[in-house]
């Protein structure tokens, strides 16, 4: 009965955004990977793309020429997380199955350290000086200079998907398999507020005031992924608004740099955008119906990158949508 009652939900939600679909080619389109692309990061001032893949390579882009400026071919595995410092200079980057994670130098593709950890996400803090990872259900923050592991303080009951950390601010969330949210204080690292959800949140996204965070999520039934949804969490408020209910799992969330947009993808091959303010459907680009992994919003909200099934990696002009 949950099944059909869903279902039904999410058909009524499909015909009424229909009149939002678009089909529009992507302005460019990166190739080099040999497999699907499972991972993508934006440098701060736009100018750089850093993407892994199922090929076991991580390739830095220039984004306004499409040229690769460094392939970067030591992982065995597949590579899931990436994460990029401030000032672009610095990549890591994991495979979730072989238990590697690579730092890297971005401009010389020379290693510059590797930890031997099952990582199921990563990420920077804004000065560079540590890196973050999740293990189970563990953080724990390396220092870049000495690479000393320090724990940090036990919050999460199962096993933690997706981090993001807020630039400009000492602020990070994290989110486990169980639905459970966590936002952090990355000076004290004690939690500073709690979520739940019923599903499995795969994404995360910070609003650029800090003060809202999307969430993208697998629904669950009976252990099986049905679904998608993606929620607004105000940090305001109590509770959470809901963004979309669909039939396809949701693997990414992004918010616009100028915070007027919110993107989501997923398993349908969709990438829907929102008005950030209204919450309303603003439109819904088509692609070729394979699973979209990752997407990224440019620094300046000009341009939405997307990646995934099929090797490639796309970057939409959205300018029109403001």
């Amino acid at each position: 009965m949950m099944k059909k009652t869903f279902f039904l939900t999410c058909l009524l939600i499909h015909l009424s955004g229909l009149i939002c679909a678009q089909v529009r080619a992507p302005q460019l389109i990166l190739q080099g990977h040999t497999s699907d692309v499972m991972s993508l990061v934006f440098s701060s001032d736009g100018k750089t793309l850093v993407s892994g893949s199922q090929d076991k390579t991580v390739i830095v882009w220039d984004v306004q020429t499409g040229k690769i400026k460094q392939h970067f071919k030591r992982h065995k595995g597949w590579v899931w997380f990436l994460a990029l410092s401030q000032d672009a200079t610095t990549v890591a980057s994991g495979c979730y199955d072989t238990s590697d994670v690579f730092v890297w130098g971005a401009r010389t593709g020379e290693p510059k350290h590797q930890l031997k950890l099952k990582v199921s996400s990563l990420a920077f803090s804004p000065d560079a000086a540590y890196l973050i990872g999740a293990d189970g259900s563990s953080l724990s923050r390396w220092d870049m200079q000495t690479w000393k592991r320090d724990k940090l303080p036990a919050a999460h009951t199962d096993s933690i998907y997706c981090i993001a950390m807020a630039r400009g601010e000492n602020l990070m969330v994290s989110s486990d398999m169980s639905g459970g949210t966590i936002l952090w204080d990355t000076k004290s690292w004690q939690p500073l507020q709690k979520t739940k959800l019923k599903n499995w949140v795969k994404a995360l996204a910070f609003f650029p005031n800090h003060k809202k965070i999307v969430i993208g999520s697998a629904i669950m039934d009976s252990g099986s992924q049905i679904g998608g949804e993606i929620n607004v969490w105000d940090l305001s408020q109590p509770s959470l608004s809901t963004l979309l209910r669909s039939a396809g799992v949701v693997w990414a969330v992004a918010v616009s740099a100028n915070g007027k947009l919110i993107a989501g993808a997923g398993r349908d091959g969709k990438i829907r955008i929102w008005d950030a303010q209204t919450e309303k459907l603003k439109a819904t680009f088509v692609g070729d119906g394979k699973l979209v992994s990752r997407i990224a919003f440019s620094p300046d909200s000009t341009f939405l990158a997307s990646c995934g099934g099929e090797g490639t990696i796309k970057l939409w002009g959205i300018a029109d949508l403001y």
